[in-house]
């Protein structure tokens, strides 16, 4: 095993292109927020060895980003602050590595891109595997709010500007009342502008892979032999959280998340896949 493992690593080396399976030429990760799509992204950026280091929030902040939770205008499609000529890239071990750039994303000019756009927002080329992960509404809702509020705490910049970081102030029923409905539902907004359950779960079913943050090592193994890649768990941005949502708090936030909730088990049912363990993480 790792003797094929070094095989395919040195393949890797060889060019961005033709070392998908099935006429793939490259892959797009839909990368919605607090998901363990940075885990993914690692993955896959390790395949370019260490020069091919994780995008930092701080970098994205510099780059322009993707991160559209504080615009006024359209954030799926960019509006007055199009953000099609930012972002980064990082070309190592033959493989290139694009974040953001939505420009670039279209053009396809890379092996791995990921991208928190909407995915209404992104025309890659055919020949593009697509990927997401998704995850319990309510507790990504939970480590998101965590997220912000450590960031607040210790000052550390990694992405997300002070209008966001202002929403979580207080407690996390404030924070609900404070955030919009795309941010609340992010997952759903992702793949339905209009916030269509049945549009976004056709959306996600159709795509090349989904994974599940409940299920995520074991969904990982699957997509690396499916994609012939030795694509590794990588633990990225493991932070102290020090805030704590009981369920109490929880509860009440429920209802607003109802259509989030059908999203997850449309596709899981949709997969094939049992919705049991993604829904029952719910902190009830």
């Amino acid at each position: 095993m790792l003797v094929r493992s070094a095989r395919r690593r040195s393949e890797l080396r060889r060019t961005d292109r033709s070392i998908l399976p099935d006429g793939y030429q490259r892959v797009l990760h839909h990368h919605v927020r607090k998901t363990a799509g940075t885990s993914l992204n690692a993955a896959f950026r390790a395949l370019g060895g260490p020069e091919a280091v994780r995008l930092t929030g701080e970098d994205r902040a510099r780059t322009g980003g993707d991160d559209d939770d504080d615009r006024p205008d359209d954030p799926g499609r960019g509006g007055e602050r199009d953000d099609r000529v930012q972002g980064s890239s990082i070309r190592a071990n033959g493989l290139t590595f694009v974040t953001g750039a939505t420009s670039r994303i279209d053009e396809g000019t890379y092996f791995f891109a990921n991208s928190h756009r909407a995915y209404y927002a992104l025309h890659p080329p055919r020949g593009t595997f697509r990927v997401t992960i998704l995850r319990n509404p309510a507790t990504r809702l939970v480590s998101h709010y965590r997220y912000l509020r450590h960031l607040r705490e210790t000052g550390l910049s990694d992405g997300p500007g002070e209008i966001e970081l202002a929403r979580a102030e207080g407690t996390f029923e404030e924070f609900v009342r404070a955030t919009p409905r795309r941010g609340l539902l992010r997952q759903l907004y992702m793949f339905s502008e209009s916030f269509d359950v049945g549009e976004a779960a056709r959306r996600i079913v159709g795509l090349d892979a989904v994974l599940f943050t409940e299920t995520y090592p074991d969904d990982l193994s699957v997509l690396a032999r499916r994609l012939d890649l030795p694509l590794d768990v990588h633990r990225e941005r493991t932070f102290a959280y020090t805030t704590v949502v009981t369920p109490d708090e929880v509860r009440p936030v429920l209802p607003i998340l109802a259509d989030e909730f059908d999203l997850i088990e449309r596709v899981a049912r949709g997969l094939g896949r049992d919705p049991g363990p993604i829904l029952g993480a719910t902190p009830t």
